[in-house]
């Protein structure tokens, strides 16, 4: 395994990082041969070295949302390697740069995040990853195709937090807590502005249809982040009782499925038989609740709005 630096970062600060993340590979048990490089990338850089090695790889970079990490595996000979591409940021945040001190929570946060990726990539040792594409707006909406795309991240997502759950630490949990309380009422609030934009002819019922079922997914997948940190952390167990409140049908919604994911993490990494098919009720039933309703049919998917 080797750390590439491309990004303006002081010979002490690449000490550090490489110390932290050797650490961290011993911490989560993850063998050398797993990783095949890891690049910290600076902010101009970031985009073009993950397509560098994914050609056309999706990465988390909008108005809502930044990604500080990319994991991507390939397979060779039998072997699957990951290779992990990191913002220098993160350097910054986990080391003394310069005579400046950072605060202990946001050098936990970026120490965690690297444990994060770390974890995709053992994940990626022990399962399959089966890649899909999310469909265009353009395309006619296909309920089949969305479930598919979104449920291998879910997959994929829990599974990492599970396995760097151990490096997760009591601030960084509860704050990722507080971040999905928020993200339950941001999702409410943009998808009613969003309905009432396709109510007025300023959003294309193609558009809402992606829109409302791409954001219900997301929200199953963070809340199956917040559950896969607490499979293999037994100092977060106490903070079950943190899980943020929601109205009382999301309340029983999330947690039938923090059951449903607890005893698939049992069964850890046999999951074949966890199909987008499993896990569609439950995320019907946060559709609904939101005003939304999807119908497979054989002329065509539909979608019911409660305007």
């Amino acid at each position: 395994m080797k750390v590439v630096f491309l990004a303006d970062v002081s010979d002490e600060a690449q000490r550090q990082v490489v110390e932290i993340i050797k650490d961290l590979m011993r911490q989560l048990k993850v063998p050398l041969e797993a990783v095949d490089a890891i690049l910290i990338a600076s902010e101009s850089r970031y985009g073009e070295s993950i397509t560098a090695l994914e050609p056309g790889a999706a990465f988390t970079q909008s108005s809502e949302y930044t990604g500080f990490g990319k994991t991507i595996p390939r397979r060779a000979d039998g072997v699957t390697r990951s290779s992990i591409v990191l913002r220098e940021e993160l350097v910054k945040s986990t080391s003394i740069q310069r005579g400046k001190s950072v605060p202990p929570f946001v050098r936990e946060m970026c120490r965690y995040v690297m444990a994060h990726e770390l974890g995709h990539a053992l994940d990626n040792t022990k399962r399959t990853w089966v890649k899909t594409v999310l469909p265009r707006v353009d395309e006619q909406f296909s309920l089949r195709k969305v479930a598919d795309y979104y449920h291998q991240i879910l997959l994929s997502e829990f599974a990492a937090c599970a396995l760097a759950g151990p490096a997760m630490t009591r601030a960084v949990f509860k704050h990722e807590v507080g971040q999905f309380a928020t993200e339950l009422a941001n999702t409410s609030r943009r998808l009613r502005d969003e309905k009432a934009q396709y109510d007025a002819g300023d959003l294309s019922l193609f558009s809402l249809a992606h829109s409302a079922a791409g954001r219900t997914w997301f929200l199953l997948i963070q809340y199956a982040k917040l559950v896969g940190s607490l499979q293999a952390n037994q100092a977060l167990g106490e903070l079950r009782e943190a899980l943020p409140a929601a109205p009382d049908l999301i309340g029983r919604i999330v947690q039938e499925f923090s059951d449903d994911l607890a005893d698939h993490w049992t069964r850890y990494p046999a999951w074949e038989d966890w199909t987008p098919q499993v896990v569609l009720p439950i995320w019907s039933d946060l559709a609904g609740v939101h005003g939304f309703g999807f119908e497979e049919t054989p002329e065509g998917d539909l979608i019911h709005i409660d305007l």
